[in-house]
């Protein structure tokens, strides 16, 4: 069958906009067919009194995993095990927006699987259960453990609900449509989808929808299983189109091959259904990943506050240390230089008071010491003793002015003056 286009554009679906990955949902003349009337669905509910519009924000998913889902986050991170409640064991967490489509199959959109699978025992890679719907298809048998009336159950993001989607401009004709999941996960998207794709609930606030359906309950129009066109987050929330009957949803998931879309009605604006499909992909909270692999806006401003402060601390540091350095230097080399000036000022002052003998100076020459002459040996007589008699008893003549005479008792006696005394002699 070749595509039919409504409004001008093929109808992308199942897939982001890029490249040649993007599946087409092929309008098909005749409307869909087969889709029941709201009095006789499989499901019922009560009105809530909030109308879906609160703003997009992170909230926690439950006590147990310790975790919170965010609209637009990223997702990713290591899963971590449930340590207690009703699912006590199972991963969670660890998926990523890049993996939040499946396609018209309950069990679709896990990541790391193609088609479909059984939601039992199965992980929760987004933070959220799968959606219960009962039906006659064996593959949705095994979404009862997800049911409402399951003991200790408490459905991250709140109870199941659902939310009518309608163009504002367009109205009905355009399509109805239905946002089925947990009670914040709605409401966030419809927020979304009301500010990027003009759409309106026709005042019809937030449905919950509880199975079976509570006493005294006011029967309310919801999607059936056979209406949904679309799954995502691991089939935790899905997009349903009222009267769209499709064949794939009430056959067994893992016996039956994957044909493809069905064909939506030709009255569906193929534009409105492309802005639902990518505003809802983009904005289905999706439980963010640890602190250690997630920043928020306020840390990453307090880390480069820190960083700037911890630089201009770290710079400022740094100079009062070279300040602090280059100043003990100065008074290193101040000291230094003063001790040099005292010891040459010291060295001076006793040059000054310690006489310098000139290395010519007579003083310092040795002595030439005479050579020792003979003694005299005979007394002369005394009459006849003089200086000239004395010449004649020396052979030096220069030693005669060492002798001094003197005069005793027994005459006269010649004494050498000179240190040791070199002979004497006597009468």
């Amino acid at each position: 069958m070749s595509p039919v286009t409504s409004g001008g554009f093929p109808i992308q679906y199942l897939s982001r906009q890029s490249g040649s990955d993007v599946r087409e949902l092929v309008a098909r003349k005749g409307g869909g067919g087969g889709g029941r009337g709201g009095g006789s669905r499989g499901g019922g509910g009560s009105r809530a009194s909030s109308s879906g519009s609160s703003n997009p924000s992170a909230f926690s998913l439950s006590s147990a995993s310790g975790r919170t889902a965010s609209p637009k986050s990223s997702g990713g991170g290591k899963p971590i095990v449930l340590p207690s409640g009703p699912f006590q064991g199972r991963l969670v967490g660890g998926g990523s927006r890049k993996d939040i489509y499946g396609d018209a199959r309950y069990g679709s959109g896990y990541p790391g699987t193609s088609g479909s699978r059984s939601v039992s025992g199965a992980p929760f890679p987004f933070g959220f259960y799968p959606i219960f719907i009962p039906g006659p298809s064996p593959s949705l048998h095994s979404s009862e453990e997800y049911s409402s009336d399951v003991p200790g159950l408490s459905r991250p993001g709140g109870a199941m609900s659902t939310e009518i989607v309608v163009s504002k401009s367009l109205g009905r004709e355009a399509g109805v449509f239905y946002l089925v999941g947990d009670s914040s996960s709605v409401a966030l998207v419809f927020s979304a989808i009301v500010a990027n794709c003009n759409a309106t609930n026709l005042d019809q606030p937030l449905a919950t929808l509880t199975y079976p359906l509570p006493a005294g309950a006011t029967n309310v129009t919801m999607p059936d299983t056979e209406e949904i066109i679309q799954y995502y987050r691991a089939s935790s929330f899905a997009l349903a189109l009222e009267g769209y009957n499709s064949s794939v949803a009430t056959a067994p998931s893992e016996s039956q091959a994957y044909a493809g879309p069905v064909g939506l009605p030709a009255s569906v604006d193929a534009s409105f259904l492309q802005c639902i499909n990518a505003t809802t992909a983009e904005f289905v909270p999706i439980m963010d990943a640890p602190e250690k692999y997630h920043l928020t806006t306020n840390d990453i401003v307090w880390i480069v506050f820190g960083s700037i402060v911890g630089a201009f601390l770290l710079l400022y540091s740094c100079c009062w240390l070279s300040l602090r350095i280059a100043t003990c230097c100065d008074e290193r080399r101040s000291r230094k230089e003063r001790v040099r000036k005292d010891l040459e000022n010291a060295s001076g002052q006793a040059q000054k008071k310690t006489k310098t003998i000139p290395q010519n100076h007579p003083a310092i020459i040795e002595p030439v010491m005479p050579v020792p002459q003979p003694c005299i040996t005979s007394r002369p007589d005394s009459s006849t003793l003089t200086l000239a008699t004395m010449h004649s008893h020396l052979s030096d003549s220069t030693a005669v002015s060492s002798f001094v005479s003197m005069k005793d008792k027994d005459g006269f006696l010649a004494i050498d003056t000179r240190k040791p005394p070199l002979c004497y002699s006597a009468s």
